[in-house]
């Protein structure tokens, strides 16, 4: 799998929501903006890896200024590129190149549900009859294999009265 060369930069650097907007950038220096044709190329990319013939045709851009788009976006680090054996509209095998986000650097932002107070409510009463579940049997476990045998028969009793 060959990568284009990306600057040596850790951590995250773009965070995307799923309906593609970015909620969060940290440039690595001077020129790492990203252009109003970058901005419109990222949200495709969450789909999945296209190639460049493909994000041209449904931006309705120039497939030069794709190109010159995406090597940007490789130089920043945000996208990853590979060649691969493909076909064009008249079946002919050609080399492609596709592209797809840097894991590594692009989060995907996923909104979450806040719980209502009753599921919140539902869930401490759940842990609660689960944790005093557990101590009873910890306890019966106690009792059952103590060296006492008076402890051991009323382990016994407990059980034999317990449904």
């Amino acid at each position: 799998m060959q990568h284009l060369e990306s600057k040596p930069s850790q951590g995250r650097l773009l965070i995307l929501d799923r309906s593609g907007q970015i909620l969060y950038y940290r440039p690595g220096g001077r020129g790492d903006w990203l252009g109003p044709l970058e901005k419109r190329i990222l949200p495709l990319l969450l789909e999945g890896p296209l190639h460049a013939g493909e994000i041209s045709r449904r931006l309705g851009a120039w497939h030069n200024h794709v190109h010159v788009a995406l090597r940007n976006l490789a130089g920043k680090g945000l996208v990853e590129s590979w060649t691969a054996l493909g076909e064009n509209l008249a079946a002919t095998r050609i080399l492609r190149r596709f592209y797809s986000l840097n894991p590594v650097r692009v989060s995907i932002a996923v909104p979450v549900k806040a719980p209502t107070k009753a599921e919140l409510q539902a869930a401490k009463e759940r842990a609660q009859t689960d944790a005093i579940r557990r101590e009873l049997e910890g306890i019966r476990l106690q009792r059952q294999l103590s060296p006492k045998s008076s402890t051991r028969l009323k382990a016994f009793v407990d059980r034999s009265h317990s449904p």
